[in-house]
């Protein structure tokens, strides 16, 4: 991809991040991605990778939770922040792959490295329960279950309610829909919380393209941690294998799936027998977690022409809520 004249700041200014750290700046310079949430440039020579991220300011947060991450939770399977620089909303990290696994894949899931990838994942989420407080006080979202209730509030009546309505993602109509199902969703949130499953750090964007992989140790990272919140950790691994079995075309009978969702279930202290009515809740809230997640990305990236491109991701969730609530509970 080609770089253009408004990424030169950002460059020259990694470049002399990596002379004042003793890195050597004689690099090829190539754009890896731009969207209107992200520009990632990757710096490199033969002997050395890195990698340079513009975002919003609300995601800036990114660097923040990989270095607690790295310094307090001990976590090394995630990139190394090298230098931050704010006023350009802009961080500068050490590459910690090659490639996504979903570019490694190539269209032919290997379900055995994808479970290594999770149980990374899984691991990185453990070690970062006992910190709750300080990524909080970071700015990471608090998005735990008791807190499920005012965002639905928020989404019915209040702030979220006004940008489905700004863009034309819901109805009038379509929230009043909302509005009678708010005592069932918070019976619902209320339902899973008393399962006292461990509150933890969740990526809201964690599939196969968020998880790299080292093509000669095969070692796994994950990476893009700015869009991260505080909560179930379910809601996010949930979210990964319905992402997963949509993309590979998987469906819940396959031997792929069973041992994809027994690694994301696994290991949080679930009694077998609580599993289906766990699975039941879930089911009930990742729809209004989708919902919640888009909506802030667009209140981070404040562009009305990306907001106009989300409509259906809106809808699905919509109609995906209404079906889940219907169900027996």
């Amino acid at each position: 991809m080609e770089i253009f004249i408004q990424h030169q700041p950002i460059i020259t200014w990694a470049k002399q991040a990596l002379h004042a750290y003793g890195y050597n700046t004689n690099v090829d310079v190539e754009l890896v991605l731009e969207t209107p949430w992200s520009c990632v440039i990757k710096l490199f020579n033969q002997k050395e990778c890195f990698y340079l991220k513009q975002c919003p300011v609300d995601l800036l947060i990114e660097a923040k939770v990989i270095q607690i991450l790295r310094q307090s939770c001990n976590v090394t399977n995630i990139p190394s922040i090298i230098a931050t620089n704010p006023a350009l909303h802009c961080f500068l990290m050490t590459a910690c792959g090659d490639q996504t696994v979903r570019t490694f894949f190539a269209g032919k899931l290997q379900p055995d490295l994808l479970i290594n990838g999770i149980t990374v994942y899984k691991s990185l989420q453990k070690a970062s329960s006992n910190y709750i407080d300080r990524f909080i006080g970071a700015g990471v979202l608090d998005w735990r279950l008791q807190n499920f209730p005012t965002l639905y509030q928020k989404l019915i009546y209040g702030t979220y309610k006004n940008i489905l309505l700004k863009y034309k993602f819901l109805t009038i109509e379509q929230i009043a829909e909302l509005q009678k199902l708010q005592s069932a969703f918070n019976d619902t949130c209320k339902k899973l919380s008393d399962f006292k499953i461990l509150d933890c750090l969740n990526h809201s964007d964690f599939h196969d393209n968020n998880i790299l992989i080292d093509n000669l140790t095969k070692e796994i990272a994950i990476i893009d941690l700015g869009e991260v919140t505080i909560g179930n950790p379910l809601l996010s691994l949930s979210t990964c294998l319905r992402t997963i079995a949509d993309r590979y075309q998987l469906q819940p009978k396959d031997e792929a799936y069973i041992k994809l969702k027994s690694a994301v279930f696994e290991d949080w202290d679930i009694a077998n027998q609580d599993l289906p009515k766990i699975l039941e809740l879930i089911a009930k809230i990742l729809p209004i977690y989708f919902i919640l997640n888009e909506l802030r990305l667009i209140q981070v990236c404040q562009d009305p022409s990306f907001s106009h491109t989300r409509s259906d991701k809106f809808r699905k969730g919509y109609n995906l809520f209404l079906s889940t609530m219907e169900s027996k509970s």
